[in-house]
């Protein structure tokens, strides 16, 4: 079965305009140079929902971004295959002017799709997101957790093989964690999968069947959520106070996989 998902010792690194020296690797350090990720494998295959946690700045939004050919890796390579749907920050891609209901049309067509398929699901996108009586208002009236619910709720009614998500429960009730919940884990037992940056650890406990740890660039675990999330606590309590100054060292291999 052909993964949705191939990463292939990911990296990227941000240089400064500052001359430095060369390191391992031959890569001309400054002194604000560093990796933001890498040497990052691993694969997602159709029917995983694959959560991705790790401190804030460790490389998770850019590892995201990358698969979402926002930003283009320094080494390595990563393969997505499909149709792809994102999320990738609350309100992105959505416009303050137009209304709930032309925000809709936009954002599925920015997704590919026909206005006629964008349509047919705008009733179906209302009720998840909870905005019946508001899809007429202009975006800018919304509260976040409305633009962040309405955005949620294009992707994951809309027609698409994968799904890149970064803090998709952000700023939103229970309720609607769990409509986000079962969304996900039906359209997984079709063939769907997920990739998701998030936090809530107690989320990617209930929705997903693989949790990676990315930690100061590196892929420090892969497996299970409940090992994931302990792996990850003891690494930050080993690293308290740990920051991402200058190089970053390769930690992948430090936890055997789960």
């Amino acid at each position: 079965m052909t993964p949705l998902i191939k990463a292939e010792h990911l990296g990227k690194w941000y240089r400064s305009r500052r001359p430095g020296t060369a390191g391992a690797d031959n890569v001309t350090l400054g002194r604000k140079d560093r990796w933001a990720l890498r040497d990052v494998s691993f694969e997602v295959a159709p029917g995983e929902i694959v959560g991705i946690i790790g401190h804030n700045g460790g490389g998770k939004s850019t590892l995201l971004k990358i698969l979402a050919r926002i930003t283009c890796p320094s080494s390595g390579r990563g393969e997505v295959h499909g149709r792809v749907g994102m999320l990738l920050e609350a309100g992105a891609g959505l416009h303050g002017e137009l209304t709930g209901r032309e925000n809709v049309l936009f954002y599925g067509q920015l997704l590919g799709l026909s206005l006629r398929q964008v349509t047919s699901s705008l009733q179906t996108i209302t009720a998840m997101a909870e905005l019946e009586g508001h899809m007429d208002k202009a975006l800018k009236r919304y509260s976040s957790g409305m633009c962040l619910r309405l955005a949620f709720a294009v992707c994951a009614s809309l027609e698409w093989d994968l799904l890149l998500l970064d803090e998709p429960v952000a700023n939103v009730d229970h309720g609607f964690q769990r409509r986000c919940i079962a969304t996900m884990l039906g359209r997984a037992a079709q063939g769907h999968a997920a990739l998701i940056v998030s936090h809530d650890l107690e989320f990617l406990s209930k929705v997903c069947t693989r949790t990676l740890v990315v930690c100061r660039g590196s892929l420090l675990f892969d497996g299970s959520p409940e090992c994931a999330t302990a792996a990850y606590r003891d690494w930050s309590r080993r690293n308290a106070g740990a920051t991402l100054a200058g190089y970053v060292g390769n930690t992948q291999g430090e936890y055997a996989n789960g």
